[in-house]
């Protein structure tokens, strides 16, 4: 019994690269806006109005910007165009590190301007994309949230 348990644990295992090979790939092109009432943040939004433009994601680099309206009335706008590489790329505001993980998912491990530190992971589908995260404040306290991005053009 427990030869045949560990030949199908090794089965599993040898076919889950295929599995996921199998699975389409979806790009997140497109143009979203944020969606306050179906994203949810414990600690409270940090923003009021978000779009985002995705102009290229071929699973190996990305060209993607954002136009960023904050609670305290300052406005963000910032892009990064480059690989999915999972090396840091710094920015004015934001330093990210992307990474494709699956067909339809990347992570993003980030450093905002002020010193916080993140780790969240965007799912793509044909009508969203939704980032599933957490980031850690200075006292290091760990916050998790969901932003939602409704797509509303190709």
């Amino acid at each position: 019994m427990k030869t045949i348990a560990t030949a199908a644990a090794v089965a599993v295992l040898l076919t889950a690269p295929l599995a996921l090979a199998d699975t389409a790939f979806i790009s997140a092109e497109g143009e979203y806006v944020w969606n306050p009432k179906t994203s949810n943040y414990p600690q409270g939004a940090y923003a009021s109005e978000q779009t985002m433009s995705i102009k290229h994601d071929d699973g190996k680099t990305i060209s993607v910007s954002q136009d960023v309206h904050l609670k305290d009335g300052k406005v963000i706008d910032w892009n990064y165009d480059g690989p999915y590489d999972g090396k840091p790329h710094h920015g004015d505001w934001i330093t990210i590190a992307l990474k494709r993980i699956k067909p339809n998912a990347f992570s993003n491990d980030y450093v905002m301007s002020d010193g916080t530190k993140g780790h969240e992971v965007a799912t793509i589908t044909k009508e969203h994309v939704t980032i599933r995260g957490h980031s850690f404040d200075a006292q290091g306290g760990k916050h998790h949230y969901v932003e939602v991005w409704d797509k509303v053009q190709k």
